[in-house]
């Protein structure tokens, strides 16, 4: 599995918790061995500054599995408060 961030810092938050993530991930019956974080900044080529980011669909699996799993973590963790995040910005 692979995550985008679009700047340093969530990076850094993701990988503190990619050993939960996999953890709670796998289960909730979801065959995950690994997360990489990337990050992906969107920068306008003339100015140089980050551009606003669109949210992409999340279709309806996805966003079944996705709360599934947040009903089953801590809703204080830091993976329990990025999952309701993913899920409100998903659309």
């Amino acid at each position: 599995l692979t995550l985008h961030a679009t700047n340093p810092s969530i990076a850094s938050r993701l990988n503190m918790s990619i050993d939960s993530l996999i953890a709670a991930m796998q289960t909730g019956g979801q065959p995950v061995t690994a997360v990489k974080v990337k990050v992906r900044a969107i920068q306008n080529a003339a100015t140089g500054k980050p551009e606003a980011t669109h949210s992409r669909h999340l279709g309806n699996q996805g966003r079944t599995a996705l709360d599934a799993l947040q009903q089953k973590v801590d809703a204080a963790s830091p993976l329990g408060a990025a999952l309701k995040k993913m899920l409100r910005d998903s659309g």
